[in-house]
């Protein structure tokens, strides 16, 4: 398993993972009519769009090639803290298929893996 930065050509497989995962987890929870007009395409053109602009940070878990998970991490959006030295998760998702296996956990450990 790798963890990298993620970069515009990983657009689309981060847009379908993105997707799954929405469709997955809030399944009963959202409208299907809403998890069913989720698009990876669009998703794919928006996160293409900011990775390229780089105003966050993305790293992904791969396995043989394979995406199996991403987390995305920014500013501090919190009005009473320093954005300059307080950061925040903006998200972090796996493919269905991969949860509760522990990759989440390494992806919040990113400090301590080599990038």
């Amino acid at each position: 398993m790798q963890i990298r930065p993620a970069e515009p050509a990983d657009a689309e497989a981060v847009a379908r993972l993105h997707v799954d995962a929405w469709r997955t987890a809030y399944r009963g929870l959202v409208p299907d009519s809403f998890l069913e007009s989720l698009d990876w395409n669009r998703r794919a053109q928006r996160f293409r769009e900011s990775l390229a602009q780089k105003d966050e940070e993305t790293y992904l878990v791969e396995l043989e090639g394979v995406v199996l998970g991403f987390v995305t991490l920014g500013a501090c959006r919190d009005e009473d803290v320093d954005p300059e030295v307080v950061g925040e998760i903006w998200g972090i998702y796996l493919a269905p298929q991969h949860w509760r296996k522990g990759i989440g956990r390494q992806l919040c450990r990113l400090s301590d893996i080599p990038l």
